[in-house]
C-alpha cells in the first residue's frame, strides 16, 4: 500500500511540475490511437441497409471495442510492471499485490462506467445531447 501512495504522490508532483509535454508520448494518446484504428477496422463491415441491423452491429462492435481496448491496455500495463519488477524489485510491482489492486481497480472502474453512462444517458434523453457534452467538458476544466 505504501508503494501506491508513493506512486500517486510522485505522479501528482511530476504532473504539477511538468504537465503533459507535447514532445513526449502519452499513454492516453496511444489509447486514443488504438481506439480510432480498432473502431475503423470494426466498422468497415457494417451493414449499409436496414437501420435496425446497422444499430445492432454498431452495438456489438462497441462492446467488442471496449473489450479489446481494456484487454490490450491491461496486458501492456502488466507486462511493463512485471518486466520492471523482473529487472529490479524496487522498479515494478510485487506480483502478490497485483491481484488485489486489479480487483479493486476494475471493480471501481466498472461501477463508475455503468453509473456515469446511465446518468449521462438520462440527461441525454431528458435535456439533450449538448448537456452531456457540456458536463463532460466541465469535468475537464482544471
Amino acid at each position: 500500500m505504501k508503494y501506491h501512495i508513493l506512486a500517486f504522490g510522485a505522479g501528482f508532483l511530476l504532473d504539477q511540475l511538468f504537465g503533459d509535454p507535447y514532445f513526449l508520448p502519452h499513454p492516453i494518446r496511444g489509447i486514443g490511437w488504438l481506439i480510432a484504428k480498432t473502431e475503423k477496422t470494426l466498422r468497415a463491415g457494417n451493414p449499409q441497409g436496414n437501420p435496425t441491423e446497422r444499430e445492432g452491429a454498431e452495438r456489438r462492435q462497441g462492446k467488442l471495442l471496449v473489450v479489446i481496448v481494456l484487454l490490450f491496455t491491461g496486458m501492456l500495463s502488466a507486462l511493463i510492471l512485471f518486466g520492471a519488477y523482473a529487472m529490479h524489485p524496487g522498479l515494478g510491482v510485487d506480483p502478490s499485490e497485483v491481484t488485489a489492486s486489479l480487483s479493486v481497480g476494475l471493480s471501481l472502474d466498472h461501477i463508475l462506467a455503468i453509473t456515469v453512462s446511465a446518468v449521462l444517458g438520462i440527461i441525454w434523453e431528458k435535456f439533450g445531447a449538448e448537456y452531456v457534452f457540456f458536463l463532460t467538458a466541465a469535468t475537464q476544466i482544471t
